[in-house]
């Protein structure tokens, strides 16, 4: 193997490394988002929960 196909393999590995980095990176910044979506539906549902609350004490207070 002459001393430049070694070089280009080298490089040809160091890409690859490069690409499946960036594929974990894109994977993770998927995940975080999914995670913050779900974060926020929870805190809508919460929120849903306690305005029902109070309009049920409020129905309940004026009886």
């Amino acid at each position: 193997m002459s001393f430049m196909a070694i070089i280009e393999e080298e490089e040809e590995e160091e890409e690859e490394e490069e690409e499946e980095e960036e594929e974990e990176e894109e994977e993770e910044e998927e995940e975080e988002e999914e995670e913050e979506e779900e974060e926020e539906e929870e805190e809508e549902e919460e929120e849903e929960e306690e305005e029902e609350e109070e309009e049920d004490w409020m129905k309940n207070r004026q009886m």
